[in-house]
């Protein structure tokens, strides 16, 4: 052991290398396991932390008074339960002033026609006004005194529209509050009600929800009515979360929140939150079913009541489903890992091939086999430890960069600190790269007893350094350079949408790399020797000394080119792979999401359509409906549209249609009034073609209808909608589609057609096109606060988080491989380095005789730098065609990976100026790397090697 650390000690540099290029490759698989066990980690954390309450009650009895606050007491008693908030609330009308006094309440008819402004009245104690505070935007303070009120924003925004009073911070109220009624329908007279009356309360702060589609605001949801303009028929939503006023709970007296529950406007709301401690100490795979008990629990004990809140349960399944999928992420560096190995290999063996004297001293003075191999053993066991060490550092940094990535080299510095805070590495990943550390452990062993000679005792301390020249036969190597070439290049032909097939295919081409690494070096190294022979007039005797330092130096040239060719091909397919996974991303995306702009709601009025035309930049809008009917006896989904309109909006491919163009099969649709649309399968199973009629069956007013419909055409998929087959069973369903998938299958038919089979006057979805698609942001949040619906736009990228399984492996396929590029860059450098410091301390020698027979230092300089310029020179060719062809396979395979059905076929896209970019600072980089050893060479002691010769 004293003796391997008296190694290292005297050889720095070449025992950082090894560690450097050792532990950089070791991290990668680290980084992904780490960053998905610490997404899981925050996924819970989220889950607690983003919802105040993850569970509340629905009562489907009438027993409100007791059975409800049983219910609640009952499970404030849970363990895991931290609090169980019986919440209470009702209508209140704001009095005095301006709002005057009030006679009658409808909760549902329009307020210009009852002349008053009124809330949705919620009583919370200071606890839970507490636990509130983070679901809501203030202005002001979000607490509460005696004498004080919470006021929403949409408050006063009516109270401004309707009676001009402008109420603000330090603004002073007076509310009804109708603590009992008769009729819990809102139909309420004064001299009837029970109310009580709040004086001169000061308004304290203003709010609005975060989101509405909280536990908090599903649980105090809005009512819909009339805005009082009959000839619009439009509908505002009201008396929910944000239209309220808060009081503080003890304004009111005991008997008159009891009263309120009872008899209030509305039923009373118990929401549950989970002690968020319990969730983090909580093991992932049990979190689901722990949570869900508590739903058993109190609907086995309450049986008149339903506990919801297990989609937002199952959602954070869904969420740990995709990190852990999403390990397959791994699969993505192991051409990185093997380079890295590969260059450890290369790496020792320029170290150790010098110390081939050093072992023959050893022996001579009596030394054994074993005592030498454990002196080497313990060396390589200390830089295998430091690997690791590394590794572990840097994956410590490079998995919070992983998860926080924006695309690119971009990062999230909120979403950094997260990871950070919530780091973990598991035991398994520290395991795996523990076990690939050793690798260099076998590598030391096998170098060892290639030195291990016993005729070498008592030889020179120092290794031959030239080689007989021996003629290359190129033409084998060619064809079998080609022939991997071609196997590679076909995978995209052979490759089908299986994760496990994918990862063979990704060792295949690991192993590919360098096989054609190889293969192209040792085909090249001639073709660089005769380049510097046939350059002699400009070079001079300089040429000469290279060309034949180029032929007869094979062992100690081919690792060197190997290295180049790995780590500037491995960069470029890394690059070719980020940005087609990008480009093919952004074509899913418009594919799935359809339109500039994709609408949805519940039941939105088809009179929408005009107030998009008209004050929103749509020039083309189609309302998309949905319906099922029956063919026999199996369900077919019918779609209806506009064709004209959606051919106008949807953003179509060529191959969306089986034989015609998206225009001609649409146009044709448009011209049959009892066409139809049929998927690849339906028109197989139903044995229907292009021309032929089929029946349908339907039920109007309790009576069973057919129709007859004529195939106009087949179609394969379409914008908006997603694949238009049934039947395809895929285990990656995390995401399909990017979450615009339309059940199993769909037809497409005439929006006249679908009316007269549905009477519908309203649908759940439009899709749009914008004038000025450079102004989609401002167009999509005025939509959203306008008509009150869920905008998605392709333009606007924020309004695309619908399928986490999705987004999370985009940013997983931009972290890795961005990660990935840098360290495969940082590995070539610290690789060259050592490896050319090698070479030119091996060739000293040789220096000091050119140095005696008059060379110059700066000619042997130059010697050196040109030997190692042209080898770089035809590297970077062979990288280009290589990076090129791997990183059109890598493409596939990448998508091949992820949990997700694509719509659209993903195609290799090379960005010629980055590529351009990449290699040039890699050619500038390595030449500056080459540029020490080379003036080391310039500046050799002549005197002191030839004497030693």
């Amino acid at each position: 052991m004293i003796y391997a650390i008296s190694t290292l000690r005297n050889r720095p540099f070449v025992s950082a290398g090894l560690t450097l290029v050792l532990g950089l490759g070791l991290a990668l698989p680290v980084t992904v396991f780490a960053w998905s066990e610490t997404g899981i980690a925050i996924a819970a954390h989220d889950y607690s932390a983003d919802s105040v309450y993850q569970f509340r009650f629905s009562t489907q009895g009438t027993d409100t008074s007791s059975t409800v606050r049983n219910a609640a007491d009952y499970a404030a008693t849970i363990d895991i339960v931290e609090a169980a908030d019986y919440i209470p609330s009702t209508s209140g009308i704001l009095t005095g002033g301006r709002f005057g006094t009030w006679t009658w309440y409808h909760m549902n008819m329009p307020l210009d026609m009852m002349n008053l402004v009124d809330a949705r009245v919620i009583p919370l104690t200071d606890e839970q006004i507490e636990r509130w505070t983070g679901e809501f935007n203030c202005r002001g303070q979000f607490s509460l005194e005696d004498g004080e009120v919470l006021v929403s924003q949409q408050v006063v925004n009516l109270a401004s529209t309707h009676f001009g009073e402008i109420l603000d911070i330090g603004s002073t109220i007076s509310i009804d509050v109708l603590t009992q009624v008769t009729r819990r329908d809102g139909n309420v007279s004064r001299n009837q009600a029970i109310v009580t009356s709040l004086s001169s309360l000061t308004i304290v702060g203003i709010y609005s929800p975060k989101s509405i589609l909280t536990q908090i605001g599903r649980a105090f949801e809005s009512v819909e009515r009339g805005t009082g303009d009959p000839l619009r028929n439009d509908h505002a939503h009201v008396l929910g979360i944000d239209h309220s006023l808060i009081i503080r709970r003890d304004s009111l007296s005991y008997f008159e929140l009891y009263n309120m529950g009872v008899q209030g406007t509305f039923p009373p709301s118990v929401l549950l939150k989970v002690s968020e401690d319990v969730i983090a100490d909580l093991d992932v795979g049990e979190l689901e079913s722990v949570l869900l008990s508590v739903k058993s629990l109190i609907e086995s004990r309450y049986r008149t009541l339903t506990v919801i809140g297990v989609l937002e349960t199952r959602r954070l399944s869904a969420q740990i489903e995709a990190y852990s999928r999403s390990l397959m992420l791994a699969m993505l560096s192991v051409p990185v890992i093997l380079v890295s190995l590969v260059l450890s290999v290369f790496t020792t063996e320029a170290a150790l091939t010098r110390r081939k004297g050093e072992v023959s001293t050893l022996r001579a003075k009596g030394a054994s086999y074993n005592q030498i191999l454990g002196m080497f053993v313990a060396e390589a066991m200390i830089i295998a430890a430091c690997a690791f060490l590394l590794c572990c550092i840097v994956a410590v940094f490079a998995a919070p960069l992983m998860g926080s990535m924006t695309g690119g080299l971009l990062v999230d510095p909120t979403r950094y600190a997260l990871f950070v805070a919530n780091l973990r590495i598991p035991h398994s990943a520290l395991l795996i790269a523990f076990g690939m550390s050793l690798f260099l452990v076998g590598a030391y062993q096998v170098q060892l007893n290639r030195l291990f000679d016993v005729r070498d005792i008592a030889q020179l301390n120092r290794p031959h350094w030239s080689e007989a020249v021996r003629d290359v036969r190129r033409s084998p190597l060619l064809l079998s350079f080609l022939f991997v070439a071609a196997g590679v290049a076909a995978l995209p032909l052979a490759s089908v949408q299986s994760t496990n097939i994918a990862a063979i295919e990704i060792l295949f081409i690991a192993l590919a790399l360098f096989a054609l690494s190889h293969l192209g070096s040792n085909i090249l190294r001639p073709t660089v020797a005769r380049l510097f022979s046939g350059s002699h007039r400009g070079l001079g005797e300089v040429s000469i000394y290279v060309n034949r330092s180029i032929m007869r130096r094979r062992k100690q040239l081919i690792p060197i080119l190997v290295i180049l060719t790995l780590t500037i091909t491995t960069t470029n397919v890394l690059l070719v792979e980020n940005y087609s996974f990008e480009k093919s991303m952004q074509q899913e995306i418009d594919y799935a999401v359809g339109a500039d702009i994709r609408i949805e709601g519940n039941r939105i009025p088809l009179t929408m359509i005009e107030q998009l035309q008209e004050g929103f930049g749509v020039t083309y809008v189609t309302p998309v409906a949905i319906g099922d009917v029956y063919v026999g006896t199996s369900r077919l989904t019918l779609v209806g549209v506009d064709p004209i309109s959606y051919l106008n909006v949807g953003r179509f491919i060529s191959s969306s249609f089986v034989d015609r163009t998206p225009s001609s099969a649409l146009t044709k649709l448009s011209t049959a009034p009892d066409g139809i649309i049929l998927s690849v399968f339906h028109s197989q199973v139903w044995n229907k073609t292009v021309g032929d009629s089929m029946e349908i069956q339907y039920t109007v007013e309790l009576e069973s209808v057919s129709r007859q419909l004529e195939v106009t055409d087949i179609m394969n998929s379409a914008p908006g909608l997603g694949y238009s087959s049934p039947g395809l069973e895929e285990s990656r369903n995390v995401g399909r589609s990017y979450g615009f998938q339309i059940g199993n299958g769909f037809a497409l038919v005439n929006m006249e057609l679908f009316e007269s089979i549905f009477s519908s006057d309203s649908t759940n979805r439009f899709l749009a096109k914008l004038g000025e698609p450079s102004e989609a942001r401002i167009q999509v949040y005025r939509i959203i606060d306008s008509l009150r619906v869920d905008v998605y736009s392709p333009l606007v990228s924020e309004t695309l988080s619908s399928d986490f399984g999705t987004t999370l492996y985009s940013k997983g396929v931009a972290g890795i491989t961005s990660i990935s590029a840098v360290m495969c860059c940082l590995m070539g450098i610290f690789a060259i380095g050592l490896f050319m410091g090698s070479v030119v301390r091996e060739r000293k020698p040789e220096y000091a005789i050119l140095r005696a027979m008059g060379a110059t230092r700066r000619k042997i300089v130059f010697a050196v730098i040109g030997e190692f310029a042209g080898l770089l020179l035809v590297t970077v060719i062979l990288s280009i065609v290589l990076g090129f062809i791997i990183g059109g396979s890598m493409t596939v395979l990448v998508f091949a990976l992820s949990p997700y059905v694509n719509l659209i076929p993903p195609v290799a896209h090379y960005p010629i100026a980055i590529l351009s970019l990449a290699v040039i600072t890699q050619i500038g980089v390595f030449a500056a790397v080459n540029f020490g050893p080379a003036r080391s060479a310039g500046t050799t002691d002549m005197i002191a090697e030839l004497r030693n010769l």
